[in-house]
């Protein structure tokens, strides 16, 4: 695995998109979540917090940013043919990194 100086901001293969997030993603992100909040509440921790206001969205995404930046944690947003489909996450562990 590369080291986070490394990490590109975005990878391109075919119709499918995986970049680093950005504040602009909010709404499309805020919407998604709300959309299906239901069915992704059993199985994902972070929805425990939700819903979050679009403001609160907004700042997340600025902190996944930042991380990303800093090397920290690589969250990416699964864009298929420009449309928000999911996530993928990369993070550092002590042992090595995990895909998410």
């Amino acid at each position: 695995m590369r080291g986070p100086e490394e990490m590109p901001r975005e990878r391109r293969f075919g119709p499918l998109t995986l970049r680093r997030w950005r504040v602009d993603d909010a709404l499309a992100l805020r919407r998604a979540l709300d959309r299906d909040d239901a069915h992704l509440r059993p199985w994902v921790p972070f929805m425990r917090d939700e819903p979050r206001s679009f403001e609160e969205t907004r700042r997340r995404l600025e902190e996944m940013a930042r991380a990303h930046d800093a090397g920290a944690a690589f969250r990416y947003a699964i864009v298929v043919e420009e449309k928000l489909a999911g996530e993928a996450l990369v993070f550092r562990r002590e042992r090595g990194w995990e895909l998410g």
